[in-house]
C-alpha cells in the first residue's frame, strides 16, 4: 500500500516472519513474468514475535546474509507487514475530490482505530460505488508508525532499499489469485506459527484477521500424543496427512478448532454488512483457497470442502507468473506466497 519511491526498477520481495525470512524476485521479459530468484534464512524466535520487531540488529544481520547468498542485483526491496498489526476497515464515504477524501478518511479513521491518527500510517483505496447510497466504498488500511518505523530501520540497516511496504495478506492475494477471477474467496494462509484469513473481493482485500492455527501446533499435538520428538512427529504429519485414520483422530480437535474459526469468518462477511443488501445473495463467498506450508497437509482441502460445503482448493503459486527454469516444487513455492505477491507488485501488469 505504501510506495515510498515512484519510478520502476527491478525489486525483491522481502518475507518477514516469526520463525524464517523468504525472498524471491520475479522479472517480466516480453509480455510473461518469470522466477528468477528465491531463497530463505530461519531466524531465532527472539528477533520477531507476532509480527513485532524484537531485536533489529540480529534481524538487519539475518537479512543482509539472505541478499548476499541470493546476489539479486538490485537493493531495492518490497517489504511485508504484519497484518495482526494492521488495521482495514471498509467505510462509506460520499463522492468527492482524491485531497478531500484523503482528509475525511484520516478523521473517520478515529471511529475505526483505537490508536491517535498521528501515531499512524494510513492508506485507502477506491473500492467501488455502492449504488444504493450513491457513495464512494473505500478500504482503509491503518497501521502503527512505531510498527513500520521499526521494519523500515532493519531494511535500512541490512544495506537495502525499502522501495514499497504493505500488509502480507495483500500480497498473498496478489500471489494467488487468477487477476481475471472475480468470485469473493476466502484465502486461508496455514502456515507454521499462525493462520491469516483474508477475504478478497471485487479484486482487493477486504478483511482480514489470524488466528492461532498452525502447522506447528498440529506437530506438537502429534509429539504429545504419541511420544516422540518433533521431528518425528513432522514426519509422521507430511507422510500420513489427515488421510490415515490414526493421524485425523490425534489431530481433530486442532482441525474442528480450525473449522470454527472459518465458519466465524464466512458468516461475518456474508451476513455483517459488508454486502449491500441487494447484492447479498450474489456477492457472498464462494470458495476457499488455501496456501502456506500447511495447505500440503494431505487430505486438508477435501476436509474443509466436505465440512463447510463450499469448494475449497489448493492455491496455484504460479497461476500469475513461471517459475522459468528453478528447480522448485508447487508444495515449496506455495509457502512462497507472500514473497511472490510483493515481488510482483512493481511489474506494471499487476501494479494497483
Amino acid at each position: 500500500m505504501l510506495d515510498f519511491l515512484n519510478i520502476k526498477f527491478e525489486i525483491f520481495g522481502l518475507d518477514i516472519a516469526d520463525n524464517r525470512i523468504k525472498a524471491a524476485k520475479i522479472e517480466k521479459k516480453g509480455k510473461e513474468a518469470f522466477l528468477t530468484g528465491y531463497g530463505k534464512r530461519e531466524i531465532e524466535r527472539e528477533m520477531v514475535n507476532k509480527g513485532r520487531i524484537k531485536n533489529e540488529e540480529l534481524l538487519s544481520i539475518e537479512i543482509k546474509r539472505l541478499f548476499e547468498e541470493l546476489s539479486p542485483g538490485t537493493r531495492y526491496v518490497s517489504v511485508c507487514l504484519p497484518e495482526e498489526k494492521s488495521f482495514l476497515q471498509i467505510m462509506e464515504m460520499p463522492v468527492m475530490s482524491k485531497k478531500e477524501l484523503e482528509k475525511a478518511i484520516r478523521y473517520e479513521a478515529e471511529n475505526y482505530v483505537p490508536l491517535p491518527t498521528d501515531d499512524l500510517y494510513l492508506d485507502f483505496k477506491i473500492i467501488s460505488e455502492n449504488e444504493e447510497s450513491e457513495n464512494f466504498r473505500v478500504l482503509m488500511v491503518a497501521l502503527p508508525k512505531k510498527i513500520v518505523d521499526l521494519y523500515l530501520s532493519c531494511i535500512k540497516k541490512s544495506g537495502l532499499i525499502p522501495a514499497m511496504l504493505e500488509i502480507d495478506s495483500m500480497a498473498i492475494a496478489r500471489a494467488i489469485m487468477d487477476e481475471k477471477d472475480n468470485e469473493n474467496t476466502l484465502i486461508i494462509d496455514f502456515g507454521k506459527t499462525r493462520t491469516g484469513l483474508v477475504i478478497f473481493s471485487e479484486g482487493v482485500v477486504k478483511f482480514v484477521s489470524s488466528a492461532d492455527i498452525s502447522s506447528d501446533r498440529l506437530t506438537k499435538r502429534i509429539a504429545e500424543k504419541k511420544g516422540i520428538s518433533l521431528s518425528d512427529a513432522e514426519a509422521f504429519k507430511i507422510k500420513n496427512g489427515i488421510e490415515k485414520e490414526e493421524a485425523l483422530e490425534i489431530m481433530k480437535p486442532l482441525l474442528e478448532e480450525t473449522l470454527k474459526v472459518i465458519e466465524k469468518h464466512l458468516d461475518y462477511y456474508n451476513y455483517r454488512g459488508f454486502i449491500p443488501s441487494s447484492k447479498q445473495e450474489k456477492e457472498k463467498l464462494k470458495k476457499v483457497v488455501i496456501c502456506g506450508g500447511g495447505a500440503n497437509l494431505k487430505g486438508f482441502s477435501q476436509y474443509l470442502s466436505e465440512n463447510l460445503n463450499i469448494p475449497v482448493a489448493k492455491g496455484n503459486p504460479f497461476i500469475n507468473f513461471s517459475k522459468g527454469n528453478n528447480d522448485i516444487s508447487v508444495e515449496e513455492a506455495l509457502s512462497y506466497s507472500t514473497a511472490f505477491g510483493l515481488a510482483l507488485r512493481n511489474l506494471k501488469k499487476y501494479k494497483e
